[in-house]
């Protein structure tokens, strides 16, 4: 019967960085990260093999795949999670002492600007095709994106405030209403003189 693998305990024993050097991995410090050839997927990039030292986690690009010290093993010797585990476990592996984590910094999650993002909206010939008259489209906030390279769609609250944005795939693939802009219910009275 096979032994007993605590995995838990050996992710948290052995860091991720402690793994890459058993496996003499060739890393180069890039920001956060340490930046590296992948020995299984043999890419010949040097920077497909992505090490994050701070969250104890790696990510092969080439091979889209990912995951902690067992998993790194099991990827570059082509090894069964469980035969990762025991490899690590080997009397050899001297796993230095975890430094203990920093607390991560925390940064200001940027918010998504509805208004920012509809002013960068601008008309193309393509929303002809939806029914879209250039007015309409300024009025109601539909348009094109320039870096995104696609068609938004405005959709609004009842207060009038942008609820968000329909990104349109496919143009011929909508079924346009007749009318966008509905005619108002208003009848203006006008005073005969």
């Amino acid at each position: 019967m096979p032994k007993y693998l605590d995995f838990q305990k050996i992710k948290e024993s052995v860091s991720i960085e402690d793994a890459a050097k058993r496996l003499n991995l060739k890393l180069k410090q890039s920001g956060n990260q340490l930046r590296g050839e992948c020995p299984s997927c043999k890419s010949g990039n040097e920077r497909v093999l992505a090490i994050t030292p701070s969250k104890n986690v790696f990510f092969c690009h080439a091979g889209d795949f990912g995951g902690d010290c067992i998993a790194l093993v099991a990827h570059v010797l082509d090894f069964s999670m469980r035969d990762a585990a025991e490899w690590l476990t080997e009397p050899d592996m001297k796993p230095e002492v975890q430094k203990p984590k920093q607390e991560a910094k925390t940064e200001k999650a940027v918010q998504f600007d509805p208004e920012k993002f509809a002013a960068r909206l601008v008309y193309v010939e393509e929303m002809q095709t939806l029914g879209i008259s250039e007015d309409d489209a300024k009025l109601l906030g539909h348009g094109y994106h320039p870096q995104r390279k696609a068609i938004y769609l405005c959709s609004r609250n009842p207060d009038g405030s942008i609820a968000g944005f329909i990104k349109v795939r496919d143009v011929n693939a909508i079924e346009a209403p007749p009318r966008w802009i509905l005619p108002s219910n208003v009848v203006p009275l006008v005073r005969r003189a």
